[in-house]
């Protein structure tokens, strides 16, 4: 393998864990859209009474 070979290898990974990355973000965003958007439960707040 050349050198122009192995930097365009290098080049395809790190843009494949770039891509891997922002779904791993984008996945944790919407789970913490989801939580902020559950209804409280009863037992919830008991500590504010």
């Amino acid at each position: 393998m050349n050198k122009s070979q192995q930097i365009a290898k290098i080049q395809q990974l790190a843009e494949g864990k770039i891509a891997f990355q922002a779904n791993i973000d984008k996945q944790a965003f919407v789970n913490s859209q989801v939580q902020e958007d559950l209804p409280e439960t009863p037992n919830q707040d008991q500590d504010k009474r």
